[in-house]
């Protein structure tokens, strides 16, 4: 509990304000079910939904309604960022959906959610690391 505490502190803390890698985020919820919040980053309500700990029937359905809308859907920071929910995938209880994003003249669609995945993956890791004092 105190790692996803921490971790919801720097993704909302303003650096300016002292809080080491905060990212300001402009929101942080949830819908109390990761089938629903699967749904509302499905109709573009949310912009991520991350989870740990859930099991792999929470998520499943919301899964394949998120891909279908043209998110992409990941298990832990280890798995491929392939849209590819298997059986690592959902027994890992590590999950993260981002919604769609169009293409642009400089990157694929697909490449802006794989890197923001990415830089939100980082800043769990590093909140992670920061708390358990192994930098």
């Amino acid at each position: 509990m105190r790692a996803k505490g921490d971790s919801f502190k720097r993704l909302a803390g303003n650096p300016a304000e002292g809080v080491v890698g905060g990212r300001m985020a402009h929101s942080l919820r949830s819908l109390g079910s990761a089938a629903c919040n699967y749904g509302m980053v499905a109709q573009g309500g949310m912009d991520f939904y991350w989870e740990i700990g859930c099991w792999p029937w929470d998520i499943c359905a919301g899964a394949i309604i998120a891909q279908e809308a043209g998110c992409l859907v990941a298990g832990s920071h280890i798995a491929p960022l392939d849209n590819d929910v298997n059986k690592s995938v959902l027994t890992g209880r590590k999950y993260i959906v981002i919604r769609a994003i169009g293409d642009t003249e400089t990157e694929r669609g697909v490449d802006a959610q794989k890197r923001l995945i990415k830089e939100f993956v980082e800043q769990m890791y590093d909140s992670l690391v920061i708390r358990k004092g192994l930098r």
